[in-house]
């Protein structure tokens, strides 16, 4: 058994192209997938995230093996031992994926997400390079620095997700264009791994498609759709239909606080005045808020987004207090 896994092992195209599509369009549909099936119900956001990712994994495991089954029948091959463990490994960080996005619903760290998922798929492309003359190392090592770079950068929760949903649904397929098997007296390692312009045309493509499609979101259209002061919305009754309500820099909102878990719980009702610090335009539809709002003329997911939230003890006559530092994206708090 040991002797047929000394062979170098081989990855299928069509298994990189699978692959690459599920899990690429998991990333670019999931978010909006989830607002429609559980709107802000985080336990029901948190089991359907669950159970699409192992529904799409388990559909493209299925196909997979149908494909892969084919091409070793018609080549006259089997699946080999170290082929055998290898998919193991793959399952495992599959099933640890999926349980680390379960936990960031209750725990947090959910900006981390996508970085974590090229990251354990960086991880599985390094383990079976080492034993394919075929896959070159580059490859996982590419993932995994696509996972760590945009975070040590400080990128957003929305260029993340496009920066995975790139490297996996055009960089895969994309991988399994540019790899090639060896001939059997050519070196693996200048076939694949120091051939320069591979690394730097699949990085190129895979950056140049998140840059597009981060810099164009989907937006709501607004051309049609009437702008409002925010008295005249808030003095209005029964309005029906999309309405634009522009509040002016300078207006006081409060922000509510719910605060749960460790060493400290909010008390009820507890909020925070702030003041806006540029205009601000709210989509709101038959008179209820929805999640789109537009600053310097560019539409936004939410409101305000926290890249960098630090909180300490401050003491000072006798008090202890807790300090709170925000770097927020988007619009601007004061």
């Amino acid at each position: 058994m040991l002797a047929a896994g000394h062979r170098p092992i081989r990855i299928e195209r069509t298994t990189l192209l699978v692959w690459g599509l599920a899990t690429g369009g998991l990333c670019a549909t999931l978010e909006d997938l989830l607002q429609r099936l559980a709107g802000r119900d985080v336990p029901l956001m948190a089991a359907w995230t669950a159970a699409i990712i192992l529904g799409v994994g388990a559909l493209a495991a299925w196909i997979d093996r149908r494909w892969l089954m084919r091409h070793r029948a018609e080549r006259g091959e089997t699946i080999n031992f170290v082929e055998v463990q290898l998919g193991k490994a793959w399952a495992m960080l599959f099933v640890l994926g999926t349980m680390l996005t379960f936990g960031t619903f209750f725990f947090g760290g959910q900006y981390m997400v996508y970085g974590f998922w090229l990251v354990l798929l960086g991880v599985g492309l390094f383990l079976h390079a080492l034993f394919s003359r075929q896959l070159p190392l580059w490859a996982g090592i590419a993932f995994i620095g696509l996972g760590i770079a945009p975070l040590a950068a400080h990128a957003s929760y929305f260029e993340m997700r496009w920066i995975a949903a790139s490297a996996l649904g055009i960089g895969l397929p994309l991988l399994g264009v540019l790899i090639r098997e060896p001939g059997p007296d050519e070196d693996a390692g200048w076939a694949n791994s120091a051939a320069w312009w591979k690394p730097a045309a699949w990085l190129a493509t895979v950056v140049g498609v998140a840059t597009l499609a981060a810099g164009h979101p989907a937006m709501p259209a607004d051309a049609d759709v009437p702008v409002v002061s925010f008295d005249r919305w808030a003095s209005a009754r029964g309005t029906r239909g999309p309405l634009i309500v522009r509040i002016p820099a300078g207006t006081k909102i409060p922000l509510d606080l719910d605060v749960g878990g460790g060493a400290f719980t909010s008390a009820p009702g507890a909020s925070v005045e702030l003041r806006i610090a540029q205009d601000l335009d709210l989509l709101t539809e038959d008179g209820v808020a929805t999640e789109w709002s537009r600053t310097a003329g560019q539409w936004h997911r939410g409101v305000v987004a926290i890249e960098r939230l630090r909180v300490h003890p401050v003491t000072d006559e006798n008090r202890v207090r807790l300090r709170a530092e925000v770097a927020t994206g988007w619009l601007r708090l004061r």
